[in-house]
């Protein structure tokens, strides 16, 4: 099996993160792809403490989410390119999903609500990937998560992190 690389240029940096979230896993030849901006590295330096560790994450793993959310860390956090629709298609799927992110993000903090919005039957993000909602009971936990969680496997994904602006979040702008 070939263990190339490949490269494309994008015009807009956000169609680079889109194309990132998009190719990411996707069956090629026996195998899948392995998605990441070639200025990865460029763009995370080491950090330098605990706290700038914290705030990096956030700033970083953010470039991969839409404008509608906040780099500003939140109690509210969001868990990209976790699961693809076709994961959660049945109940059982969905409950399943929503337990291992409730257990993994118990081990952070305290958990007040969890939303994994269901895609319309038979119309898919363009991304191909949900994003899971988390709200802890406060912005430490939730950063502890994030950190944490941010660049974990699952589901054979690599899991990105960003927070949520609560005020959207309690009014159910999932975007």
């Amino acid at each position: 099996m070939s263990k190339g690389c490949g490269f494309f240029e994008y015009i807009a940096s956000e169609s680079a993160d889109l194309a990132c979230l998009g190719l990411q896993n996707h069956p090629a030849g026996g195998g899948k792809f392995f998605a990441i901006r070639a200025d990865y590295l460029l763009t995370a330096p080491p950090p330098t403490s605990l706290s700038s560790l914290l705030s990096n994450q956030a700033s970083n793993s953010s470039s991969l989410i839409p404008n509608s959310q906040i780099n500003t860390p939140s109690k509210i956090l969001c868990l990209a390119n976790m699961v693809s629709p076709k994961d959660i298609d049945t109940p059982e799927d969905y409950a399943e999903v929503l337990e291992d992110v409730r257990t993994e993000c118990r081990r952070h903090g305290a958990v007040v609500s969890i939303h994994l919005p269901q895609p319309k039957s038979g119309v898919y993000p363009l991304t191909n990937s949900c994003k899971i909602f988390v709200e802890f009971a406060n912005v430490q936990q939730a950063q502890a998560a994030g950190l944490a969680l941010g660049g974990r496997k699952y589901n054979g994904r690599i899991v990105s992190t960003s927070f949520c602006d609560p005020a959207k979040y309690a009014a159910g702008e999932f975007g």
